[in-house]
């Protein structure tokens, strides 16, 4: 994946953490606004503000409830057709990509 990414990610600041309900927290007492990814219920870039934490789930079951109850909001992107979720890589870029349009701070 490093690779293919043609060193990009290496740019990113990525932390892997062992208690992530304490990372939310921490985040947001550093002024960032928790985001959850899911597949319904959600609003795309609603009022986030300058600095962002994306928190994206895996592909079959997305978020954990409880994660997503912490996060301070919840985007989602919309779907056509029979799709009923998005590969989380192809989600995060959507994500990133989205929000890039809509002229704020990148999505960490």
């Amino acid at each position: 994946a490093l690779r293919a990414s043609a060193g990009l990610a290496l740019g990113l600041p990525c932390v892997r953490v062992e208690d992530l309900s304490k990372a939310l927290e921490r985040a947001g007492e550093a002024g960032f606004r928790t985001v959850a990814s899911a597949a319904h219920g959600g609003r795309m870039n609603a009022g986030s503000g300058p600095r962002v934490l994306l928190v994206l789930g895996s592909e079959g079951s997305g978020l954990d409830a409880g994660v997503q109850a912490r996060c301070d909001l919840t985007w989602t992107l919309p779907l056509e057709g029979k799709a009923e979720s998005l590969n989380v890589a192809v989600a995060a870029a959507l994500f990133m990509e989205k929000r890039r349009h809509a002229k704020e701070e990148p999505v960490v």
